[in-house]
């Protein structure tokens, strides 16, 4: 049995801080954002072990101390998960996943589009990356992952879309 869901993630008040050099007074350092955002989203199991994924995200990142104001992002993205050899058992209706003895393979791929919504910033990022769990004992786990990705056709990227990456 294939499962899929919809969902809508709401969220406020995410802060961090940026360090810079600046020999300006009146620019605080470090300079400290709070985000929020908007996402709506879809996810459904194509076949057992591959997952298909879709959001829309709007992210707002506002400087707390105004000195550079607000940027905004929409941001659709498709990510594409496949686990080969998943095993799941069946609660119900709702399918639970074990484990499987070959890694989990992910590609994302998002774009930011400039204009929409009051977006400012735009680019293309990729991002794939592979992880497992193994069992090393009867009580020890071993967990790896090794990723990469990268920003393409950008333009006037803030450092808080860097600092912002989910993963």
């Amino acid at each position: 049995k294939n499962m899929g869901s919809f969902y809508v993630d709401l969220g406020n008040g995410n802060k961090f801080y940026i360090n810079h050099n600046s020999n300006d007074p009146a620019i605080p350092n470090p300079l400290v954002y709070r985000t929020s955002h908007v996402a709506l989203g879809h996810k459904i199991e194509i076949t057992n072990g591959l997952l298909l994924k879709t959001k829309a995200t709007f992210l707002r990142f506002r400087n707390i101390d105004n000195f550079t104001g607000v940027y905004k992002v929409f941001v659709p993205e498709v990510e594409i998960k496949f686990t080969p050899g998943q095993y799941y058992y069946m609660n119900g209706n709702r399918k639970e996943y074990l484990y499987s003895r070959y890694p989990t393979f992910t590609l994302n791929a998002a774009t930011a589009i400039d204009g929409a919504f009051g977006s400012s910033i735009k680019y293309n990022q990729v991002e794939f990356d592979i992880q497992h769990k193994l069992q090393v004992g009867p009580m020890h786990n071993f967990h790896y992952r090794v990723g990469a990705g990268g920003f393409f056709n950008y333009n006037d990227i803030h450092f808080a879309v860097f600092n912002n990456l989910r993963r």
